[in-house]
């Protein structure tokens, strides 16, 4: 008797060997993108750590899904998570791409005040820098809005649920932490320190979400 594989079985193994290729190529982007940016790691705090590997998976992630909707059947396939599924239409793939730009934005927006630091900010730059990032934000939320108005009643669903969880999670965790520091217990922690947080906490619920919703097959 000869073994044989079904497709959706030949999909997930696809699925996996190209999720072990893009977390090597994040890891090799992580340490070539800090010294093509002249950041020196060992200078870094963890939190600025964290911050710069957030940036980088963001632009992976983003840079994947603008990909990935270049090919109508290959988006179709990973929207169904099917490999029989038929192509993605032309609003799936605008989404797709809207995903992707939102994801790129919030790297630039994390890496800009990093490496702007780690390389020795001049004053007279400063508000530039501040100006550039403003911009950013602001062309980052517009295009939330856009996604959000386009979007389906399930990845609305989605987002509403992590939001949700992101929300009481920090609520929670902000309480516990100022009380701990009105005390003494903890030290005075910075506002970056709270956003790099509360974008990590974010990340996880996201992917907590989409497990729960879309479990692997």
């Amino acid at each position: 008797m000869t073994a044989t594989t079904s497709p959706k079985s030949d999909y997930t193994g696809r699925k996996t060997i190209l999720m072990a290729f893009a977390g090597f190529i994040t890891s090799f982007a992580f340490i070539r993108g800090a010294r093509a940016l002249g950041v020196n790691l060992y200078d870094l705090s963890v939190i600025d750590v964290a911050a710069f590997i957030q940036a980088l998976v963001f632009g992976m992630i983003g840079l994947i899904a603008i990909a990935i909707t270049l090919s109508p059947s290959l988006a179709g396939r990973q929207i169904e998570q099917n490999p029989d599924a038929p192509p993605a239409t032309r609003k799936e793939l605008r989404i797709g791409r809207l995903q992707g730009l939102v994801f790129l934005l919030a790297s630039v927006l994390l890496l800009t005040p990093l490496v702007a630091t780690a390389r020795g900010l001049a004053p007279s730059s400063t508000p530039w820098y501040f100006a550039g990032i403003v911009v950013a934000f602001l062309l980052q939320s517009f295009l939330n809005i856009r996604l959000w108005l386009q979007a389906d009643e399930f990845l609305r669903a989605t987002l509403e649920r992590t939001c949700t969880i992101t929300f009481w999670v920090l609520q929670g965790g902000l309480f516990l932490a100022a009380s701990a520091q009105r005390l003494g217990l903890l030290p005075n922690f910075s506002l970056w320190s709270a956003m790099v947080i509360t974008l990590g906490v974010y990340s996880l619920a996201t992917l907590y979400i989409s497990w729960r919703t879309c479990p692997p097959r």
